[in-house]
């Protein structure tokens, strides 16, 4: 039995039709505004109430100018994960199997399949090109808690398994600077932060921002858009998944050009009805089926009340007075 011949996609021809999707991750410990961040920058507003991403992962999309210029736009979708505490107490105890593995699915670069859908291809999952790192500028133990995903992403899934078989991009940012005074802002990142992140995590940079006030919030956004656009490695990465998506597109149109011929053959074969010609239109004739007419005897006794004796059981007939 022949084999059947699969489709080729052409990968230029998709690219001009689709902008491209940045997925990106947000990690950091409890309370240091990742959601807030997050939704600063997806729908430009701020939460004063604290709600904790406790036991699940987030999912936002923005599409977004990271030239910010509409003469000469440079259109990204960016799909953000945001995913609960790095030093969440199950994920201290191991007490989660299940939230440690989505964790570490994160911090791998894993690809996890979603539910894939014929009518939306963007359901097809797709690898994580940088991550987002994010601490509370007051207090350096905050920033201690970034350090084991931090030296995990960067030197045992990137430089040692190569999980994800690329290099992310990568953008820290030290969060709530808008509770600081300009002096103690400017002082944030310490002597020892500088020196581990010069020894760990060569060439990222550091950013103070605010989710509150929104200051750099946009800033980091563009910057670690533009960084993944920039890498030549992600562009042949992203091949393979652009694949998946023209297949999944092509197996769609097929499906919906099935269902129309389907529709068209239907409308072909259904009988016609005889009909005639008048100024409105072509109109298809009715045929009614003969009423038959009831009896003139029945008309008379429809008011029976009128006729005495008619509902009396005891009595045949009418009693004529």
């Amino acid at each position: 039995m022949a084999k059947k011949k699969e489709e080729t996609v052409d990968i230029d021809e998709l690219r001009k039709k689709m902008i491209p999707i940045l997925k990106v991750a947000i990690i950091g410990p409890q309370r240091v505004g990742k959601t807030s961040f997050v939704n600063q920058f997806v729908n430009n507003c701020f939460e004063p109430y604290y709600e904790e991403t406790e036991n699940d992962l987030r999912r936002y999309k923005k599409v977004y100018d990271l030239n910010q210029n509409p003469t000469d736009p440079q259109y990204v979708l960016f799909q953000i994960e945001d995913i609960f505490p790095c030093n969440h107490q199950d994920l201290v105890r191991q007490s989660d199997p299940l939230k440690s593995n989505l964790y570490c699915g994160i911090l791998e670069n894993r690809s996890q399949r979603y539910k894939q859908s014929l009518c939306n291809p963007l359901e097809i999952d797709k690898q994580i090109y940088g991550y987002i790192f994010v601490f509370d500028a007051r207090k350096e133990e905050s920033f201690e808690a970034l350090k084991e995903p931090m030296r995990y992403i960067s030197q045992y899934c990137e430089d040692k398994r190569k999980f994800s078989g690329l290099t992310t991009k990568k953008i820290i940012v030290a969060n709530m600077t808008d509770l600081m005074t300009q002096e103690s802002s400017d002082q944030c990142i310490k002597p020892n932060m500088k020196k581990y992140l010069d020894h760990n995590m060569a060439g990222v940079p550091i950013i103070k921002a605010s989710a509150k006030t929104a200051d750099k919030v946009n800033f980091v956004f563009e910057e670690l858009g533009k960084s993944i656009l920039s890498d030549q490695t992600l562009e042949m990465i992203d091949k393979d998944w652009l694949q998946l998506v023209g297949k999944q597109i092509n197996e769609t149109e097929a499906q919906v050009n099935k269902e129309k011929n389907k529709k068209e053959e239907k409308k072909q074969n259904k009988p016609k009805t005889k009909g005639f010609m008048c100024a409105g239109g072509r109109k298809a004739a009715q045929l009614e089926e003969p009423v038959e007419e009831d009896d003139e005897e029945d008309d008379e006794f429809t008011n029976l009340d009128e006729y005495p004796g008619m509902m009396d059981e005891q009595k045949e007939g009418c009693v004529i007075q």
